[in-house]
């Protein structure tokens, strides 16, 4: 019989984390209450939640470390977790694959449950040389069943000497583009300068992506990640998207959003048009395919909103209207990232007190009562929007 615990590295980590974590979130939970606050207000209905359900999590992670084990025995093997025992005899295990966080063990039937064994587990590769000696590993089939396609498809080449040098150079270009897909979203994110060449090469890199993906005759796909041989190019459309959106919401206050939803939507389904046709196989039997689709919508709804909104503001040559506006409170939110907002009385088209996002130095500069100047214009895309200065 051979037995796996935790690696002795994280089980002091568990160990000397989660008591700490425990103590901080229960009075996270309970400080409404210490504090006398009235828990209609703030953050104490969020608190309470949160507070135990991390507690009940830490708790959860601690008995883990400390029960939690998994063990080959003679003729099956069992994970013991916090919460029960799972157990596979060696005649009821169908195959497995691994992820970078859990070995999964699937059973031949539907009536016994998966195996799920943690990667952080002492002697894992023990645990992978005895599956890999009994039991077929998954992601080893999907990767010599691609590799077959592969090397049997005309489109990519004419012999299959030639079929392995053009996916080797196709590896070779996908992963050189994803890496400059990555520092160029780097690049708008947090330097953008020049600002315009910055915003030009976010938007080009995600199109670039797309065009290839669906140049490739299925060389490079979409579903396909970590385990599989083909190539794909997930990162350099995902980064600039992300980054086109944050540009868009950090650059420019859009004023009425009624002209951006149409063509939005419009770039967005040529983009979906772009990735899903062709090649790209999408059979639809795996909860993955469906999943890909979603996301992917999602990336590139951000892409063309964020796109849509700078070139609005980019290329407006509109005359602005300008407003001097009193300031009625200041705000400052400290989250992840530390934000600076005005309340402004009502002006121009808000017949209500609004509030902005203002620059760190503006917001030191002015006080309570004192005015900033809001300049309205129309957009390059009849998209008006505004910006503030002193």
């Amino acid at each position: 019989m051979k037995e796996f615990k935790l690696a002795k590295g994280w089980a002091i980590f568990v160990f000397i984390v989660t008591p700490v974590a425990i103590v901080f979130f229960t009075w996270f939970a309970i400080s409404p209450f210490l504090e006398h606050k009235d828990l209609s207000k703030g953050l104490g209905w969020v608190s309470i939640p949160l507070g135990l359900g991390m507690v009940a999590l830490m708790a959860y992670a601690l008995r883990e470390a400390i029960v939690g084990k998994f063990v080959i025995d003679d003729e099956k093997l069992y994970m013991v977790s916090a919460i029960g025992t799972r157990t596979l005899l060696f005649d009821e295990i169908k195959n497995y694959r691994m992820d970078d966080n859990y070995i999964y063990i699937f059973p031949k039937t539907k009536q016994k449950k998966t195996i799920k064994v943690s990667t952080y587990l002492k002697g894992t590769d023990d645990i992978l040389n005895f599956l890999g000696e009994r039991y077929d590993d998954i992601d080893l089939l999907e990767r010599i069943t691609d590799e077959e396609e592969i090397m049997q498809d005309t489109n990519f080449g004419a012999t299959e000497e030639e079929r392995e040098i053009n996916l080797e150079r196709t590896t070779n270009l996908t992963k050189i583009i994803n890496w400059v897909g990555g520092a160029i979203g780097l690049w708008a994110l947090f330097f953008t300068d020049p600002y315009e060449l910055s915003i030009w090469a976010c938007l080009a890199m995600s199109i670039i992506a797309i065009i290839l993906i669906h140049f490739s005759k299925g060389m490079i796909r979409l579903d396909e990640f970590n385990n599989s041989i083909h190539p794909n190019l997930t990162f350099a459309i995902l980064v600039p998207s992300i980054v086109m959106a944050l540009r868009a919401l950090f650059d420019y206050n859009v004023i009425t959003y009624s002209n951006i939803w149409k063509p939005c939507i419009i770039l967005t389904l040529v983009l979906l048009v772009l990735l899903f046709t062709g090649k790209n196989k999408f059979n639809f039997k795996k909860i993955n395919d469906y999943f890909t689709i979603f996301a992917f919508s999602l990336f590139t709804f951000g892409y063309s909103y964020g796109a849509i909104v700078c070139l609005n503001g980019m290329y407006d040559s509109s005359t602005p209207v300008d407003y001097e506006v009193t300031i009625i409170e200041k705000k400052v939110d400290k989250g992840k990232h530390t934000s600076y907002h005005f309340e402004l009385a009502p002006w121009g088209p808000y017949s209500e007190k609004n509030e902005i996002t203002v620059s760190r130095e503006l917001y030191e500069k002015k006080a309570i009562q004192n005015t900033v100047q809001v300049h309205t214009k129309k957009g390059w895309f009849n998209i008006p929007w505004y910006f503030v200065t002193e």
